[in-house]
């Protein structure tokens, strides 16, 4: 019986993610070593979706060696290969489908403030309106009267309940770590600033799931959603 679950996240300490360009250290071009490397603010969906496959594993080992058997009950809960963008179509077992990731407080929900939010609207969200469609020689270009280049888009994200906005420097802040690349040594210094959210805000995610192949346990770790 499929059923939609309310994923949360709440990081208990700062926090680190990453993706294809945000470390690399190669000790033959080290021209092309990063001495500062920063962490995205929120996790993507397919990193969430590595948490739930792995949260929802009946049989979990740290060094992940298992039996036949082991495997074969693992496989049919969560899928037997990792993620690729190129696949047409991939089965992860009881996981059905995984929503974006948003932020919650509370009971409200938030996503990033749309790109078509009016700049000099500061506490709601606003849309532009007046669509201005200038000839550009090699064809038509359509932009927003409204949009002001100086104050860019909004940083903010959006209430999906009434609109109001909240600014992300009251929602995410950062801390900054030294770290060492041990084949550079001496050279191999850099620093990584980590991600923290403010108290009482959390990622969450929708995902619907077939029930009846998840243990009953791991189920009550997720929180009953609605669908």
């Amino acid at each position: 019986m499929s059923k939609t679950y309310l994923l949360t996240l709440q990081p208990l300490e700062p926090y680190f993610f990453g993706n294809e360009k945000t470390f690399s250290f190669d000790p033959k071009k080290p021209e092309d070593n990063r001495y500062f490397i920063k962490s995205d603010r929120m996790p993507l969906q397919t990193t969430v979706l590595g948490m739930l496959r792995y949260l929802l594993m009946p049989v979990k080992n740290p060094y992940y060696r298992y039996t036949a058997q082991e495997q074969q009950r693992n496989t049919a809960v969560v899928g037997g290969a990792s993620f690729s963008i190129e696949a047409q179509e991939q089965q992860f077992g009881a996981i059905e489908k995984l929503s974006p990731v948003f932020l919650l407080k509370g009971q409200a929900k938030y996503v990033r403030t749309p790109f078509d939010h009016c700049p000099n609207v500061k506490d709601q969200y606003t849309p532009m309106s007046q669509a201005v469609e200038v000839d550009m020689g090699q064809g038509k270009v359509t932009y927003f009267r409204e949009f002001d280049a100086k104050e860019g888009i909004q940083d903010s994200f959006m209430n999906v309940a009434d609109g109001s906005l909240v600014s992300s420097d009251k929602i995410f802040g950062s801390t900054v770590r030294v770290g060492v690349n041990k084949l550079q040594r001496e050279k191999g210094f850099y620093k990584r600033q980590f991600a923290c959210l403010s108290a009482g805000w959390a990622f969450g995610a929708y995902v619907r799931l077939d029930a009846d192949l998840i243990d009953e346990g791991i189920l009550q770790t997720l929180k009953a959603g609605t669908g």
